[in-house]
Order: C-alpha cells, then structure tokens, then sequence
C-alpha cells in the first residue's frame, strides 16, 4: 500500500480529527474528578481565599489572615495583587461561604489558557500534532497537575508568560500590535506575583535572538518594551504611587529576606546552589523526563532550532537567578518549555525513517517508553485522595474550637473558621522584623490569640538550629522560648492525628495568666 494510498489518506484524516477529541476529553476527565483530592488543601490556599473572599464586599486586596501587621501602614491595601485577588473573588459571588473548589476551578481555567498558549506555540514549530502531544505532555505532567490544581497565582503567571512567548515565535504577517500585547501580558504577569519577570527577558533574548543588533531599530521591539511600560504604570499606580513608603516598608519586611533573588546577592556560592536547587526541582518534577530533556537540548542545537534552544536554557537560567526558593509550584514556570522540547525532538525522530539501522530505532522506543512511563509517574499520586484527612482534621477542629475565639496557626485551616477572628503564625515572624529585637513572647503576645493549632507544618519550622532551605531557616520559631510560653500559657484542649497534616494540638492560651500548664496536659510543640 503507497503512502499517498486513498484509504492511509481517509484514516489520516479520522486520527486528525480524533486525536484532539481523544485529548481534550482524557485532560478533562482525569483534572476534574481529581482537582480537589489533588493536592492536598495547601497553607498558600487559605492565605489568597481570604484575600479574594474580602476583595468580593471591600474592592481591597486584603484578606483577615493579611493583617497583624501590615495593616500598621497607611494604604496597605495597594500593595497585594490586585488581578488575582479580583478574578478569584469572582468565583464567590454566588457563595455564602468561602469555599476551596471553586478556587480551584478557576485555576484549572488558567491552566486550560496554558495549554492553548503552548499548542499555539507548537503548532508554530511543528504543526498540530506537534500541539496536541506538548499539550498531552504538559497536561499529564506533575507540575501542571500540581498548579493547575492549586487556589495560588502561579498557573496565572504561566499562562500569561508562556502565551507572550507564543506570539513572538509566531509566524506570518509581521504586526507590532501583537508584541505591544506580548508586552501587556509579561507585565501583567509581574502585577499577579513578581516571578512574572521572568518572562521579559527571555522575550527580549528571542527578539536579539531572531533580528540580531537590528533589534533596537524594530518596531516590534518597541512595541514589546511599550506594551511592558503600560502593564509596568499601571502596576505602579495600583501599588506604588499612591503609597510608595508602605510599599517600601512591607517590601523590607515581607519580601527582603525570604524572597531575595539569589543574582542580587553578588554570592557565588547563593547562586551556584540556586542553579543546583533548581535542576532538583526539574528533578524531583519528572525524573525520567530530565536525561530525555538533555538529550532534547543537544538535538535542538545540531538541529539548529536556535529560538526553541534559547527559550528552553534561558527560563531554567533565570529562574536560578531570580528565584531563590524551589518549590513545587514554580516549576510550572519553566517545565511546561521542557516538555515541548522533549515533544518537538521526538516527534520529529519519529518522523524520521525507520528500519534503516537497529539502534536508532530502539533509542526512539526507549525514549517513547520514558516520555510514557514520565506520565504515569506524574499520574500516579492522583490515586490516592489527599482532601479526605483536611475533612476529617476540619471536622474534629470545629468539635474543639469555640464560636468566636481567635485563632493563630497554619493558613489552610482558614476556610472552616473563615468567621473567627485569624493570624496567620507567620505574622510572628512579621512582627519581629517590624519591631526588631522582640522576643518571641512579645511577639505572642501582641497578637495574644485564644487558640494555637500547631500542625505538621508549623512544626517543621520549630526549632532551635533550623536547617534545610533558607525558607525554613528564616521563619523558624525558637522551639525553647516557645515551650516556655506554651508552658506558661498554653492548656492543651486536644491532640490527634491529622494524617497529611501530620500530629494536631489545639492549645488554648491564657493571656492573663503566668506560671506552669495546667492539668489539661503538657501545651509543648510536637517533635
């Protein structure tokens, strides 16, 4: 049968024409009967329902769990997010109570913007199916099944980014318009949460990239730099103009020290452990994956795909230098490059002629297999459902807490005490480096909250020689002063186990009261 045979021809055109169906309903299916048991409910979660829930009657985004501190300047309503915190309180309109599903439904939007960003992209590079296997690849990869289920901004910001990329990789009638909107989106992507500047020099890269020196005299350029300097005015009008001593101020206090770019540092030592601790994250995202991902960048460059190579190095190498914590869900910054490339490079081995030599034929199975086995990898956390012990922990908290008390502890637990008075724990830290010097009790004290809830979480930063991330190290609580205080104030009311959450202590404290913990049992961390 020839290649150009009537009925290879007819089952060419059912596979075009089934393949994107087949897709899109696997994409569906599978995100939404696991978007609330995967992952499990997050601190982060909390902390940004309480802002869109108070941006939905105030127009502020500044939720409960925001104050303490902040809330000491003036204006300190300008300086949060003001996109995300509107399109989330969007999703509660029609709500009486704060909820996390429709948080998380909103994300899986922005994540479905993602993936078209990057079909579009593909096409570009490699036709449809090009498209359609970087959106199978992404859609079932660990990263994005973490974001795009996840109530934070982070999936925002990749859709944005990933989409001004695929407007400068486009080809076809050239338009400044299009980059002047390439530019609009990378800025907006900054106002959403500051990671977003990644994104801008790499456009800037690409544009050198393709019109070499000439650049500085395009159009296109121009109205790429235009369109950032609106995005980059109206970030300045909604957060600093009109306050820019509270801006500065909750910058130092806030942002200073836990969110230093590890470029600015100057510290050869900070920066060389950031491009480590971001190849462990790529790492710990899709390890199988990642020999594919260098073996890719190698195919790229002989194959003189020069725009995809720069793209694909360039984000890892700036989130090295710009980012200093690696956490799960700022992969989704720069995996989604990974994943087209390993997608362009195999498709277009497989392309390629077959039976001609052995060899080259088993490393395209294999590399098949490893791409396969990369999705089931990813997939595989999906079978266990992670919101059943935040139900069970929620359940047994409401038995213990009393109407009306306040509470201090892990943000997650927000939503089912979304009407009691709240700090987050982190508001301890906050207060140390608004007043320094002020010793942990003092802390304590100003806030004097009715209820600690120490959880898994908050107790991972206790400790007396904290190690790990810089993250860890910075937030850590003193676990000897806060035994002391526990000792002195606290009352244990309850202790179980949380499963995910680790072991839960719900201690009350007495504010007015001083000397050793009553008989309701030892108020002292969990080791």
């Amino acid at each position: 049968m020839t290649l150009d045979h009537p009925r290879l021809n007819t089952i060419r055109q059912w596979t075009g024409k089934l393949l994107p169906i087949g897709i899109t309903a696997l994409l569906v299916i599978v995100h939404a009967a696991t978007l609330l048991s995967y992952p499990a409910p997050f601190v982060d979660e909390g902390w940004f329902g309480s802002r869109a829930w108070a941006f939905r009657t105030t127009h502020q985004a500044f939720g409960d769990l925001d104050r303490g501190v902040f809330d000491r300047f003036p204006g300190y309503w300008t300086y949060f997010p003001w996109i995300p915190a509107c399109l989330q309180s969007l999703t509660f309109l029609a709500s009486t109570v704060p909820k996390l599903a429709p948080l998380r439904v909103l994300s899986l939007i922005a994540g479905a913007g993602l993936l078209f960003a990057l079909f579009q992209l593909s096409r570009q590079l490699g036709g449809s199916l090009l498209g359609w296997l970087t959106v199978l690849l992404v859609g079932f990869s660990r990263s994005f099944l973490y974001s795009a289920h996840l109530a934070r901004y982070d999936i925002f910001v990749a859709a944005l980014g990933f989409g001004a990329i695929a407007i400068s990789f486009r080809t076809g009638t050239v338009s400044a318009r299009r980059d002047l909107i390439a530019g609009l989106l990378v800025s907006l992507s900054f106002e959403i949460h500051p990671n977003g500047c990644l994104f801008g020099p790499v456009l800037l890269l690409l544009y050198f990239q393709e019109m070499g020196l000439s650049a500085v005299r395009s159009r296109r350029l121009w109205a790429f730099v235009g369109g950032t300097s609106i995005g980059l005015v109206l970030y300045a009008l909604l957060h600093v103009v009109r306050y820019p001593e509270t801006w500065l101020s909750i910058n130092r206090i806030a942002g200073s020290v836990t969110h230093l770019p590890p470029l600015l540092t100057l510290h050869p030592a900070t920066i060389a452990n950031s491009f480590v601790g971001t190849i462990r994250l790529a790492e710990y995202i899709s390890p199988l994956l990642l020999p594919l991902a260098g073996i890719s960048i190698l195919y790229l460059w002989f194959a003189g795909q020069r725009r995809l190579l720069l793209m694909v190095l360039s984000l890892p190498v700036l989130h090295s230098l710009l980012i200093q914590h690696k956490l799960a869900y700022y992969a989704i910054l720069f995996a989604p490059g990974i994943e087209l490339t390993v997608a362009f490079c195999l498709l277009d081995a497989c392309r390629r002629v077959w039976k001609q030599n052995l060899m080259t034929d088993a490393a395209r199975i294999a590399a098949c297999a490893l791409v396969l086995g990369a999705m089931i990898y990813a997939v595989l956390p999906l079978s266990t459902d992670r919101s059943k012990s935040y139900s069970d922990v929620s359940i047994k908290l409401k038995q213990t807490i009393r109407p009306g008390e306040s509470i201090m502890g892990n943000q997650v637990w927000w939503f089912p005490f979304y009407d009691h008075p709240w700090y987050s724990w982190e508001e301890i830290h906050y207060f140390r480096r608004y007043r320094p010097g002020a010793s942990l009790e003092e802390a304590f004290r100003e806030f004097h909250p009715d209820i600690l809830i120490l959880d898994g979480h908050l107790s991972s930063f206790i400790s007396d020689h904290p190690q790990g991330s810089s993250y860890f190290v910075q937030l850590h609580l003193s676990r000897t002063e806060l035994e002391r205080i526990l000792a002195a104030r606290g009352k244990l009311r309850a202790r179980f186990d949380g499963g995910n959450y680790g072991q839960i202590s719900v201690i009350a404290l007495n504010w007015e009261r001083s000397g050793s913990t009553s008989h309701g049992g030892p108020a002292t961390p969990q080791q």
